[in-house]
């Protein structure tokens, strides 16, 4: 137990003096260039917010019906939901569909 003690404050001071060591190292850090790595997935959330950005895109929804721009505060949005449950709750009652 006592060379088990011995060895652990003989670590704790070894690790101290490397740590000490390794900062005048680190002054040089300035005269380098950096890489910074980006952590975005590529296809993630990022890319498909620019993707939905663009012209081209918005044209060829609007060419199939889908407006988007119509739907940009919270109000449009609400407005739209309240009509479309509307609209859907007509049709799944007509045809008498019903939840499993």
């Amino acid at each position: 137990m006592e060379y088990f003690l011995k060895f652990r404050t003989l670590f704790f001071i070894l690790a101290a003096f490397s740590f000490a060591a390794t900062g005048a190292s680190a002054q040089n850090f300035t005269s380098r260039s950096a890489r910074i790595v980006v952590g975005f997935a590529p296809g993630g959330a990022t890319d498909v917010t620019k993707v939905l950005a663009t012209p081209e895109l918005k044209d060829r929804m609007l060419k199939q019906g889908s407006d988007q721009s119509t739907h940009n505060t919270p109000e449009k949005h609400a407005a739209f939901v309240k009509t479309e449950f509307a609209r859907w709750g007509k049709v799944i009652k007509d045809a008498g569909i019903k939840a499993e």
